[in-house]
């Protein structure tokens, strides 16, 4: 009805619709009802104009929520501490290089990569051990901070004689950004590379990746420790742990679809009351004008009869 009235506002033959029955006609014409019309609508153009106003800074807001769901970022990051040993394992990836060590005497190899982990770690792989492999791709759990624990990751490398060059173990992990640690070891060195777990995810619910949930893991290295020395031949240890607690960040949309539809409509109704208050002014302003204009072409008019 409103669009219709700003129509016949417009149109040549308004001034000819001004009785009552002729615009409740029109009224009932498109409308599925009878509305009484009180009174013919005064400057229809001003209303017309207003209403191209509203139409169009709607439309705006609606392009800016356009706009900023698409090209500006609507994520929150909510970052925390979170147990590592609740995302599970990580596979990562060992090489060692020593090209004067020789083949340890007792155990009758060059080195070992391996990984151990006891029954009370459920949710790690079984115990495995790679030897006088250069690399090896082994699985890196959360266990305890006892060093003594052997419980873990580990390298161990037999027999670096004193005129050899140090060895030098590798640590890759290749998930997210990636990790390259490198540790040097000298003949009866005891040395832990310290690992930190960072997680980024979708929701505070996901622990592990799925078609629902989106983890990723990265791991970069926190320190390394001297611990002692290995009273073994001339050999060496590289322990390999994670830290306790992960630096975990979780993303989630700060407003969703139905949330910008709520602020459209609240911003909808405020601009259609300011462009409505604008709109009483703006016709008052142009009634007042042109009776001013109406009375001064009456006067003329006396003053030249």
């Amino acid at each position: 009805l409103q669009l219709w009235t700003l129509w016949i506002g417009v149109t040549p033959n308004f001034d000819a619709m001004t009785s009552e029955s002729k615009l409740r006609s029109v009224a009932t014409a498109v409308t599925f009802w009878e509305r009484r019309v009180l009174k013919p609508v005064r400057r229809p153009l001003c209303h017309l104009i207003s209403f191209i106003l509203y139409c169009s800074l709607v439309i705006s807001y609606i392009a800016y929520c356009v706009v900023r769901i698409t090209a500006v970022d609507p994520i929150s990051h909510l970052v925390e501490h979170v147990e590592a040993a609740e995302f599970g394992s990580s596979a990562i990836d060992v090489a060692v290089s020593c090209s004067s060590c020789v083949v340890s005497r007792q155990k009758k190899r060059l080195w070992t990569i391996g990984q151990k982990y006891g029954s009370q770690f459920p949710d790690c792989p079984a115990t495995a051990g790679y030897h006088n492999k250069d690399s090896a791709s082994i699985h890196l759990c959360r266990t305890t901070d006892d060093i003594a624990d052997d419980n873990g990751a580990y390298v161990w490398v037999g027999n670096i004689t004193d005129s050899a060059e140090r060895a030098k173990v590798t640590v890759t992990y290749n998930s997210g950004a990636p990790l390259e640690a490198t540790v040097n070891l000298q003949p009866s060195q005891e040395k832990t590379l310290l690992l930190s777990l960072r997680v980024s995810r979708s929701s505070a619910d996901c622990v592990s990746p799925s078609d629902t949930c989106r983890v990723d893991k990265e791991l970069f290295m926190e320190a390394v420790n001297y611990e002692g020395s290995v009273d073994f031949e001339a050999s060496a240890q590289l322990n390999i742990r994670l830290q306790r607690f992960a630096q975990v960040y979780t993303s989630t949309l700060q407003l969703t679809v139905l949330d910008y539809l709520a602020l459209v409509g609240g911003a909808a109704f405020l601009l259609h009351a300011i462009t409505g208050i604008l709109l009483r002014f703006w016709i008052d302003v142009v009634i007042k004008v042109t009776k001013t204009e109406e009375q001064a072409e009456t006067d003329s008019i006396e003053v030249r009869d």
